[in-house]
């Protein structure tokens, strides 16, 4: 299918907070870039099903009914039928395509896109918290906090790149402090499997401040995770801030475990909802002490580029690219 025959289509980026859509509408076939206008976010947790918000969007376009589009969804896609971990959503691609008159029904893993969405990147779009010496072909990594965990990896196979998808979010957390394991008992006191993204999420940043409350002495108030954040940055409730610091020194520890099982030489994107939103703080934290702490390891994971990947049209623009690649 050439690009343009298939103009305009549907782009979207479905997660537990948000989903976003737009419509992409040109592509330019010098630089590659593309334009995509229409843009709306709505909020998933209002919905009840994939259906019912791609329905709303497609409302908005009015008499204008796209043929093809390219969804990233929160969770893994495996066969036809889909589940978004966060929220719950199932459906088939093969009936919502059919449902809605579609040619063309693309869907990836959210973090997977956001994978690929790193070659297409402008300076603009992310800041770098370590220079390192990127290796132009080498494995690359991204990991974000949002409503869940999400981790992948981009390997190059011949001339092209392939996201490498999983559930990295729900491997089991370990503790490297005496701090950290006080708080994972509190979280987890039966000792059982407790995930990663238990306390690198929004829902992890709630779980961490509510812990250390109750280590403090303090009395519990119920914030979320936006709050939390903004406490800290203020420097107005000390229970906060060394919430976002352990919150910011886990993610550290896990981003380095996830650089070392990918070998990303290429480097490691950090993604998500939340981190754009603590920048300052992320850059002044034990981010990259813990990032570094893996022992005879360390030295090599400094070499390691590391970008913080900032704003949403990085997603919805490499799904168009995806959509043919």
């Amino acid at each position: 299918m050439d690009k343009q025959d298939a103009l305009p289509f549907i782009v979207a980026d479905i997660g537990g907070t948000s989903a976003r859509f737009g419509l992409a509408t040109a592509i330019d076939q010098r630089t590659g870039g593309v334009t995509v206008d229409q843009r709306h976010t709505f909020h998933s947790g209002e919905y009840d099903s994939f259906e019912a918000v791609l329905a709303s969007y497609m409302e908005e376009l009015g008499e204008l009914q796209p043929n093809a589009a390219c969804v990233a969804i929160a969770g893994p896609v495996i066969g036809d039928r889909i589940r978004v971990t966060n929220l719950g959503w199932q459906f088939s691609i093969d009936s919502v395509r059919k449902a809605f008159g579609l040619q063309r029904l693309e869907l990836i893993n959210d973090f997977g896109l956001q994978a690929y969405a790193t070659l297409y990147l402008d300076k603009s779009d992310m800041s770098c918290l370590q220079a390192g010496t990127a290796q132009a072909n080498a494995p690359r990594a991204v990991i974000g906090p949002g409503t869940g965990l999400g981790v992948a990896g981009l390997v190059k196979s011949g001339d092209h790149w392939m996201p490498v998808c999983g559930e990295g979010g729900h491997i089991t957390y370990a503790p490297t402090s005496d701090r950290e394991l006080e708080v994972r008992h509190i979280i987890e006191p039966a000792n059982n499997h407790v995930s990663l993204e238990k306390f690198v999420s929004g829902p992890g940043l709630v779980n961490v401040h509510r812990a250390l409350s109750q280590l403090n002495g303090e009395q519990y108030q119920s914030l979320t995770p936006a709050e939390i954040s903004r406490r800290a940055m203020h420097g107005a409730d000390r229970v906060c801030v060394e919430a976002l610091e352990l919150f910011c020194k886990i993610l550290g520890s896990a981003a380095g475990d996830v650089a070392l099982i990918l070998g990303a030489w290429g480097g490691v994107y950090l993604g998500g909802g939340i981190l754009p939103k603590i920048e300052s703080v992320l850059s002044d934290s034990l981010f990259l002490e813990s990032f570094r702490n893996k022992g005879r390891m360390g030295e090599y994971l400094q070499q390691v580029p590391i970008y913080l990947m900032k704003g949403d049209e990085p997603a919805l623009h490499s799904a168009a690219h995806w959509l043919y690649d």
